[in-house]
């Protein structure tokens, strides 16, 4: 295997000797300027058609919960023995067997995860007229902005019912302990601090931030609230 970049950065560099490498090469430039549901196609087209590849296990690893359960198990079922026994496809099958991907007006589906002590607190644990299920992680900055929102919110709701079970999707307890402290976030937190969280398979986020907003019969009332939106859900359930 060779590896070139003279003249050139490494962004452009080309490795050549490898079939993989060629493959993800190839595919490259092919996407590289591409808008992103362009590219998202043909990734989604690779693995398709190179069922035996690594680098295609890798994109279904990483894209399983864009493509959604349905998708990512077909994709997965045609993958060679070797690529359904790689971490990626461990990764994936564990995507397939937890993903329920609720939608409002579903049941809430519960789950366990350690705090930021290690003690393990289930969802449904929580108690509240109206929970907000919140995903979110230190190094996410939207998730940093709207957290002083939230915080108002919060102070402005619990005493009439509202409670948050946050997720957090870090892999560093430091870096999350650390921002949970400096957001002055007085609310149960929560993580398996796994680079695939397995709430977030389970819900099927796409990305953070994200959220849930349950009621008291465990029905999901609302998605994705945000500063005022989520503050105007609240008054007309709890007022």
């Amino acid at each position: 295997m060779t590896f070139e970049a003279s003249g050139s950065d490494f962004k452009k560099a080309t490795v050549k000797g490898s079939k993989e490498e060629d493959l993800s090469q190839q595919l490259s430039k092919q996407t590289d300027s591409l808008p992103r549901n362009e590219r998202l196609q043909k990734d989604l087209e690779f693995v398709n058609n190179h069922p035996n590849s690594l680098h295609a296990a890798y994109l279904l690893s990483v894209f399983s919960s864009t493509w959604g359960k349905k998708k990512s198990k077909e994709l997965f079922d045609n993958f060679s023995e070797n690529n359904k026994n790689s971490d990626y496809g461990k990764s994936i099958s564990k995507f397939i067997e937890l993903n329920q991907n609720p939608e409002i007006g579903d049941q809430y589906i519960d789950f366990e995860m350690p705090d930021t002590r290690g003690e393990m607190k289930r969802l449904s644990e929580v108690e509240g007229e109206l929970v907000l299920l919140e995903f979110w992680a230190s190094n996410c900055g939207p998730c940093r902005q709207e957290n002083p929102n939230l915080v108002n919110t919060y102070n402005e709701f619990k005493d009439k019912g509202f409670e948050i079970f946050a997720v957090s999707e870090d892999i560093q307890k430091e870096k999350w302990l650390k921002a949970i402290e400096e957001d002055n976030l007085p609310w149960l937190q929560v993580s398996d601090l796994k680079r695939n969280n397995t709430a977030s398979m389970i819900y099927g986020l796409n990305g953070i931030p994200d959220n849930f907003l349950i009621d008291n019969d465990g029905i999901i009332v609302g998605r994705n609230l945000r500063g005022e939106k989520l503050n105007e859900k609240l008054k007309d359930i709890l007022n």
